[in-house]
């Protein structure tokens, strides 16, 4: 997986050769999409309708570690590494949600508009967009927490969650960069971003959770 950069628009590739992922157009790693209910399907209609687009729709996945997989790790680690589990998870319940407007004043007017329209319901539904720069920020300040606590362990399975952790998470750290020059990306350039972003939090998940091992001993 070629790592992101912060450097104008970065380079992407979804393959983790390492965890021998493959990619799928509703599932990653064997995870799921969570199922939207009928008021959530007619909410994200009325959006469409107005203008708006859904690139790709949240997933829902349990942070609970596998901790058998890791019991020589400190607490320190393994907080670091729950955090992150959270964090991933909350981030790809999220959707990618995408609109037609080029400035943010249009945008907000537009918003405020819909919302009176059809409710406050609507304005959750925004908060809740993947390509929201915070975050992201989010996922990549608690990756990089996790990779320097995993530095300082000497245990026997130390190794092999570094090794991991470096192929699938140091590659976002430079993401944190991007606070001068995210808004300025198309839509195109920051959906490529969030989805590189969401396919290494999806093998992060599929390495540390309980879920994970369920999934990988089932395929």
């Amino acid at each position: 997986m070629e790592p992101i950069t912060s450097l104008g628009v970065p380079s992407f590739s979804i393959w983790i050769s390492f965890m021998g992922i493959e990619a799928g157009r509703k599932v990653w790693g064997g995870f799921e999409r969570d199922p939207h209910t009928d008021h959530e399907a007619h909410l994200r209609m009325a959006i469409a309708e107005s203008g708006a687009h859904v690139v790709e729709e949240g997933e829902k996945h349990s942070p609970v570690l596998n901790r058998l997989k890791f019991p020589d790790l400190s607490p320190q680690s393994i907080t670091s590494m729950e955090n992150l589990a959270v964090s991933s998870c909350d981030f790809l319940a999220d959707h990618i949600l995408t609109d037609k407007f080029e400035n943010h004043f249009e945008r907000t007017d537009w918003r405020k508009k819909l919302i009176e329209d059809k409710g406050l319901d609507t304005a959750l539904y925004f908060r809740k967009n993947r390509l929201a720069l915070k975050n992201m920020h989010t996922i990549v300040f608690r990756a990089g927490m996790l990779i320097g606590r995993l530095k300082n362990e000497t245990g026997p399975s130390a190794p092999l969650l570094r090794e991991a952790a470096e192929t699938i998470l140091e590659p976002l750290l430079p993401a944190q960069n991007f606070a001068y020059t995210y808004d300025s990306l198309s839509d195109e350039d920051k959906i490529r971003i969030v989805q590189d972003v969401s396919n290494r939090v999806r093998a992060y998940l599929r390495l540390v959770t309980i879920e994970g091992a369920l999934q990988q001993q089932a395929a």
